[in-house]
């Protein structure tokens, strides 16, 4: 096959299996990813790329999952991450919304720590 078909032939096992003869392909997924989440196996090793578009992340390590040598790097139209020779990639990504609520979360928590043992240290400091 390698790039010699378009469309490629192609078998389509529920749930969620896609088949293709042997070769190389470069695949293209435009459309919704259900909980932001992206999880292939693959039956060889191969070398995967997936393009994140712009409005996306997965560097933060509290909300984003890159599955192990995953390679990220930054582009124009988004974000690249690379794989050489695995048979499983997984990769989470999230909106800016998601860090914002996650930043403020933890504000307010510190905030909330420090105000409930401020007066913990001061009585403390008194009695020593």
């Amino acid at each position: 096959m390698n790039g010699t078909c378009d469309p490629c032939p192609f078998t389509a096992k529920p749930p969620n299996e896609v088949t293709f003869d042997r070769g190389d392909y470069v695949l293209s997924f435009d459309g919704t990813i259900h909980n932001n989440q992206l999880l292939v196996d693959f039956e060889t090793p191969s070398s995967i790329r997936v393009h994140v578009p712009k409005g996306l992340d997965v560097r933060n390590p509290l909300l984003g999952v890159v599955s192990p040598e995953g390679n990220v790097t930054e582009e124009l139209a988004g974000i690249l991450i690379s794989w050489n020779n695995t048979r499983m990639i997984e990769c989470r990504m999230y909106d800016p919304f998601r860090e914002t609520l996650l930043t403020s979360f933890l504000t307010f928590w510190a905030v909330a720590a420090v105000v409930l043992l401020f007066p913990f240290l001061a009585m403390r400091r008194k009695k020593g």
